[in-house]
């Protein structure tokens, strides 16, 4: 719903299926699964993955848990089907591994990159999800991409792929699931990529995300480089790549930025740039009139996305009568070429551009009465 210039997402639900896609797929977290939530599901998880790593201790087993996320009732049901599947496959086939931990949610869609990487950092080798098939097109789609994107980022820390899914056709097709199982039985457990993290998720997506990614940092097996790594067009993560010969510092872009990510000066003609606040929505793109932003997905360290960088600067330009500074010299003179030619602008009209709204109105009206 958008009026009067300002925006807000209203949910029918009489019409939503609670499948928790929106909230997948929403970059800043406006959109959230309430029951479960995020921090409810991590105290489980937390829980699963060391008591299962205490246990294997104590029979010296060196098994590290993979967690295997489905839907409650299709996925379920598929799971359960495996050991009266014997028809499907050869026997070594069946069933799931043991160190493969099946853990139900209402929605396979509902689930996404703050859980995902978080469950690693709980101590989990690797997270499969498991998708019975009877999911919309579109959702296999959404957690496919962002699958890609976790992986990504776990590239960018020199480690291997540990976010994996299982496609299968219909909730009948226990081959295709057995087949999966078979070969994790095969490879057997993957060692942990980190040292287990101690806090607590958050329901705020983008708080637990640069948590987890605050803990995958400290022990990345490759450190990141200066400019950061480049990550797919689907990132919730980046920065912007800014044209600062096209730029004129008219702050469209600031006006626009919903996350607070792109910052004026009040006293001055700056434009700065917060990374960590950029959910990648690419509204200021689309807002700049000069065309002078570009969406940078990335992924750099959490100290430099932290920092309040300062994007473009130029000289104030200052009113012709008082001496106040009331613009960017780069604006003033853009505007300044673009009018002249007009005959609405022509001798005293042209100088009350160059003046700032005070003084405008003032020689207006002085004008008026000579």
């Amino acid at each position: 719903m958008f009026k009067n210039g300002q925006g807000s997402v209203e949910v029918n639900p009489n019409l939503c299926m609670g499948c928790g896609a929106c909230a997948t797929t929403c970059p800043s977290g406006a959109m959230r699964y309430n029951y479960p939530s995020v921090s409810h599901q991590g105290k489980e998880l937390k829980t699963l993955a060391s008591v299962f790593t205490a246990e294997a201790k104590k029979i010296n087993q060196a098994m590290v848990p993979s967690l295997l996320l489905h839907s409650l009732k299709a996925g379920t049901q598929m799971i359960d089907g495996l050991g009266r599947s014997a028809h499907v496959m050869p026997k070594q086939f069946e069933s799931l591994p043991a160190f493969v931990i099946p853990y139900g949610i209402e929605h396979i869609a509902s689930t996404g990159l703050d859980l995902w990487l978080s469950s690693l950092t709980y101590g989990f080798a690797e997270v499969v999800l498991l998708l019975s098939g009877d999911e919309y097109p579109a959702y296999r789609a959404a957690l496919e991409e962002q699958a890609n994107l976790a992986n990504s980022i776990l590239k960018a820390y020199g480690f291997d792929e540990r976010i994996h899914l299982i496609l299968a056709s219909s909730a009948d097709d226990l081959a295709t699931v057995s087949k999966a199982m078979g070969l994790l039985r095969q490879r057997g457990s993957l060692g942990s990529i980190c040292t287990p993290a101690t806090v607590a998720l958050s329901n705020q997506k983008r708080e637990t995300l640069e948590a987890a990614l605050e803990h995958l940092q400290k022990q990345a097996k490759t450190p990141l480089p200066e400019a950061g790594v480049a990550l797919p067009k689907s990132s919730l993560l980046g920065g912007l790549a800014i044209n600062t010969d096209a730029c004129t510092l008219c702050m469209s872009c600031v006006s626009g930025c919903p996350e607070g990510a792109l910052l004026d000066n009040p006293d001055e003609p700056i434009l700065s740039f917060i990374e960590k606040q950029c959910v990648q929505c690419g509204i200021c793109v689309q807002t700049c009139p000069e065309k002078a932003l570009t969406l940078a997905p990335r992924l750099q360290t959490v100290e430099q996305r932290k920092q309040k960088a300062v994007f473009n600067e130029t000289q104030a330009f200052h009113c012709i009568s008082c001496g106040k500074p009331f613009g960017a010299m780069k604006m003033v003179d853009l505007m300044l070429t673009k009018l002249g030619a007009h005959g609405a602008f022509a001798g005293a009209a042209m100088d009350r551009l160059k003046m700032c709204g005070d003084c405008r109105v003032v020689d207006m009206v002085k004008k008026e009465h000579e």
